[in-house]
């Protein structure tokens, strides 16, 4: 039962569907466990599952993040790369400049949407959502991780051009939200063993 409250996003949602649903939410789920074990699949615990989260902290940090892009872009409204490089200067100056507003107390959301780039996330202060590892270039991701919650990074120069970038908060993702990926991935390193 815990897996498919997991999948479905908890017990609250699930109560809201009809029970007949939910019987065949339950039902699906037994027969497919009983499938797995059948085929020699393993079964996955839940101490597994929570032994697992537990040694790999690492694989569950969520970061919130947001950023303000300096770079060019073309008519059509998308990065212009070759104009970006050229004007890399210039972009850095103004990254500069807009940090140092922030700084000196200026609104990151208010700058991002009056300077930024990126037209994607510049209307909601420069958001980028909440995620973990492997999101960004290598670049924008160790100057992420470097940074401290609610301080305001140099300058980072990507492919992309510069970005100013500002972590709103850093936490783990719930074991109760990591479990269904956890098990999948236990289950599958199961039958590949």
């Amino acid at each position: 039962r815990a897996d498919v409250l997991s999948s479905v996003g908890g017990n609250e949602v699930f109560s809201k569907f009809p029970k007949s649903y939910q019987r065949t939410l339950l039902h699906r789920n037994a027969e497919v466990t009983a499938l797995q074990q059948a085929l020699g699949g393993p079964a996955v615990t839940d101490d597994a599952i929570k032994a697992y989260y537990d040694a790999n902290p690492e694989q569950f940090a969520q970061t919130c993040v947001s950023h303000i892009l300096f770079a060019v872009t073309g008519a059509d409204g998308q990065l212009d790369q070759a104009a970006t490089a050229a004007q890399s200067d210039k972009l850095q100056a103004d990254a500069t400049a807009a940090r140092n507003e922030i700084v000196g107390g200026a609104d990151f959301a208010q700058v991002a949407a009056q300077k930024s780039a990126d037209t994607s996330n510049k209307d909601q202060g420069g958001n980028l959502e909440c995620g973990g590892a492997g999101r960004f270039v290598p670049e924008f991701e160790t100057a992420m991780d470097a940074l401290p919650i609610n301080e305001v990074s140099q300058p980072v120069k990507t492919q992309f051009g510069y970005h100013i970038i500002k972590v709103t908060s850093r936490d783990p993702q719930s074991l109760e939200d990591a479990a269904p990926t956890i098990r999948q991935q236990l289950e599958s390193q199961g039958q590949q063993g």
